[in-house]
């Protein structure tokens, strides 16, 4: 399925995803990149895992849908809306600079394994620790591993992938009801001057090789969902709305 700047998605996906507090439409440049990039601002320490750069400008969010997003048919990106900020929530599609909070991908889907990831996923300051994180996941969760007879992909298996070091996004997949499943070591570059984390050794030669890095893998497949997940992440959902509250 295609829509404007992203490219042919392989699987299909609906107009927008939500429930009564977040929202996933897919992003688009001309209407979510500067909204995006005032609201990091003074925030670079949102990227501190990412294995790219801060986005500084619209320029550097086309530049990254060009290069990182439309190329790949397994990816796919989403701009995240909260609800609970808008004057008119049952509006859907529509995101504005108060009720946009950032944006998340399905990304390394494949048609023929059923499988997909989520990633790429950058919270604005203003919406970290709230409803947000855990609402947005829960419903690609819900969207992909869902039976297609009640409104989802049928998927076998959803990934998560951290750099090791960050603890954050590794405890948030295992509140989800991810499982820890291992670690690759020097599994990815990351950029210039970025440190991999405490403890791990460069290994660097005269020729300027980056630093690399240790990849957490975590998942939720098929028979997680069907034997209780399904239900834990829906209630998990619940509660983190009521702490809000």
């Amino acid at each position: 399925m295609e829509f404007p700047g992203q490219g042919k998605f392989c699987f299909p996906l609906p107009p927008y995803i939500g429930n009564d507090l977040v929202e996933l439409v897919p992003f688009e440049v001309s209407k979510h990149a500067q909204i995006y990039v005032d609201g990091l601002q003074g925030h670079d320490e949102t990227f501190r895992w990412m294995n790219y750069e801060p986005f500084r400008s619209v320029a550097d969010v086309e530049a990254f849908m060009q290069s990182v997003v439309v190329p790949d048919g397994g990816l796919f990106l989403f701009a995240i809306k909260d609800k609970t900020r808008s004057s008119s929530p049952d509006v859907h599609g529509e995101v504005t600079a108060e009720t946009f909070v950032g944006m998340m991908t399905l990304m390394n889907a494949s048609v023929p394994a059923a499988t997909a990831e989520l990633g790429h996923i950058l919270i604005l300051p203003k919406a970290q620790r709230t409803h947000v994180l855990t609402n947005a996941c829960g419903l690609l969760l819900q969207y992909t591993l869902a039976r297609p007879e009640e409104g989802g992909l049928g998927l076998r298996r959803m990934q998560w992938q951290a750099n090791e070091a960050n603890q954050p996004s590794v405890s948030a997949a295992k509140k989800l009801g991810f499982h820890f499943e291992g670690v690759l070591r020097w599994h990815r570059v990351l950029p210039e001057g970025r440190l991999p984390g405490p403890g791990n050794n460069f290994r660097e030669p005269a020729d300027g090789r980056p630093p690399g890095r240790h990849t957490a893998i975590l998942s939720m497949c098929w028979d997680d969902w069907e034997g209780g997940q399904r239900e834990a992440l829906a209630q998990k959902m619940i509660l983190r709305n009521k702490t809000q509250q």
